[in-house]
């Protein structure tokens, strides 16, 4: 059989710098454009008949375009996510080694997955695959979506190699790697192929990870995601900020059962629109004299917050908030904080305004925020 063992595209994560893992992040723009350009390389160069995948959304999105080019069906597994990185998951770059200096030697207290245990899970999926199609014959292609830390892992397996190995197995984001198995023996036929990458996606994806990234909690995501947009922002992603919670839901979100905040992240390129003037569209969008919420939403999920990522963000929008305190003779309760973590929300609330206007209309007009 041919097994092709298949790394996610792009995902926003990689534009956030955060630690992935388990956070469940969807694809960027490139990521979908990558994961077209491999269903359509695949499709022409294999006969995929079953798709075995991770049902993180970075892999799922992958698997449906694989899915949809192949006719090939989708089987999820949860044994094919990401290695399990606990408490560490969604955290920003950099936060990880100031806060929580011994993760690599104490993982147990982090509830992170231990080497064995992720090794264990490798061998146990892989094996469950290649058993299920032994009797297929050797035209049978099966394709494997699932992640970096996994797809090494699968290697490890492979060869034999020590729990612990400092040998890496790398994969581009939607890196192909092919192998033949028979009988007697496996043979690595590609290991990373990338062909079906074009230099404009591979631009593309340089650009993106050229933007700058900024964080606004101001009371109901949707009603704030369109405001950064109009103001030459890339791109706005619903989600929650602030917490100690990992992959809060929104449910629990909203119903105050979590420390965090609804946030917006905003994707910008600073050679167009300034940190700056973000905060001033950030203030004039939002009630910043409201302790308990914005508008009709209530409780500590919908009051206000910057969470800076460096020292002059911070600078400018303390100064923003003492000038808007000075002119109105008003106290303003809008929390700054340092970002720690973001975890982008389900899938149905990104551009609610978009896929519901009618709906988002309505919220607008019942919360009183379009008088604002």
């Amino acid at each position: 059989m041919t097994l092709l063992i298949i790394r996610h595209g792009q995902s926003e994560a990689d534009i956030l710098k955060i630690h992935e893992g388990r956070a469940d992040f969807s694809l960027t723009d490139v990521g979908e454009k990558e994961a077209d350009l491999l269903s359509e390389y695949i499709q022409q160069h294999w006969n995929v008949q079953k798709i075995y995948a991770s049902p993180l959304r970075r892999t799922q999105g992958v698997a449906e375009k694989l899915s949809a080019a192949t006719g090939a069906d989708i089987t999820y597994d949860d044994d094919l996510m990401e290695w399990n990185n606990g408490m560490l998951a969604g955290h920003a770059f950099g936060y990880i080694e100031k806060n929580y200096p011994d993760a690599d030697t104490n993982p147990a207290k982090y509830g992170i997955e231990d080497k064995e245990s992720f090794r264990e899970r490798a061998s146990g999926v892989l094996h469950r695959i290649i058993d299920a199609h032994t009797d297929a014959g050797d035209d049978c292609c099966v394709a494997i979506v699932t992640h970096g830390g996994m797809i090494n892992e699968l290697y490890q397996e492979l060869t034999g190699a020590p729990i612990g190995s400092t040998t890496f197995f790398g994969t581009t984001d939607t890196g192909i790697h092919e192998w033949k198995i028979t009988k007697d023996r496996t043979l690595v036929v590609h290991a990373n192929l990338s062909a079906h990458l074009t230099d404009a996606v591979q631009a593309e994806r340089e650009a993106n990870e050229h933007l700058q990234v900024s964080y606004f909690a101001g009371g109901c995501f949707w009603c704030i995601t369109p405001i950064f947009k109009l103001y030459k922002a890339k791109k706005s992603l619903c989600g929650y900020s602030g917490g100690s919670e990992v992959n809060p839901t929104y449910m629990d979100v909203k119903k105050q059962k979590t420390s965090h905040r609804e946030t917006i992240a905003v994707e910008y390129d600073p050679a167009k629109v300034s940190y700056e003037k973000l905060v001033d569209i950030f203030l004039a969008n939002v009630d910043p004299f409201d302790k308990d919420g914005q508008f009709i939403d209530r409780g500590h999920s919908y009051t206000l917050a910057i969470y800076y990522t460096c020292q002059k963000e911070k600078e400018i929008a303390e100064k923003k908030i003492a000038e808007l305190e000075a002119s109105s003779g008003k106290k303003v309760y809008i929390a700054l904080e340092a970002f720690r973590n973001f975890y982008e929300a389900e899938t149905y609330h990104q551009d609610y305004y978009l896929k519901n206007p009618e709906a988002f209309e309505k919220e607008l007009e019942e919360s009183g925020r379009k008088a604002k």
